[in-house]
């Protein structure tokens, strides 16, 4: 009987022992939680800071084109290399219904061309090895885009990629110069 005494004894002593074995673990979980959900803060901030930031400075009406200026700032630290940029025009979308209700669609501008310059008033279109070295961008570049057709002062859309991340800039293309904007909104 002494012994089934003692077996109990010593089994209601595990289990109290990993009870506590498991407690312990959960604080510990617990305490990791918050600090991968900070660690998680640090490093998303980080990488949202490396995005490359649009602006546009002016539009300028040629004939039969317009060339779109725009300004592209390097957040990060290092250097940022632009691989390409997208121009998109918004158009209405096609379905009745979700046009009715606010939903619009963006059409690619396939005929639009850019290139990165050192001078922005000089207007002539520049291919590749004419610029490559222009693509690097420590800090700011401005970059020229050539749009055929005139200015209707519709919502264009420009999208960036580079190296680090990718960015996107939406602004109304018209024929007069750029103020500085009254609000932004990080996506």
């Amino acid at each position: 009987m002494e012994i089934l005494a003692q077996k109990e004894n010593f089994t209601i002593i595990l289990s109290c022992l990993s009870l506590v074995v498991a407690f312990y673990t959960l604080f510990i979980n617990f305490r990791n939680r918050i600090t991968t959900k900070n660690t998680f803060e640090l490093s998303h901030f980080g990488f949202i800071s490396t995005r490359p930031y649009l602006y546009r400075i002016k539009t300028t009406q040629k004939d039969g084109f317009y060339i779109v200026h725009l300004s592209v700032y390097n957040a990060s630290s290092g250097g940022m290399i632009i691989h390409s940029l997208t121009s998109y025009i918004e158009s209405p979308h096609k379905n009745f219904l979700l046009r009715f209700l606010g939903f619009l669609s963006w059409e690619i501008l396939e005929s639009s061309k850019w290139w990165p310059t050192k001078d922005p008033e000089n207007h002539q279109e520049r291919l590749l090895h004419e610029g490559y070295k222009d693509i690097y961008v420590k800090e700011t570049a401005d970059i020229l885009v050539k749009i055929p057709g005139h200015i209707n002062r519709s919502r264009h859309r420009f999208r960036i990629a580079t190296n680090l991340d990718i960015g996107f800039h939406v602004t109304t293309v018209d024929g007069f110069d750029s103020s500085f904007p009254y609000y932004f909104d990080r996506k």
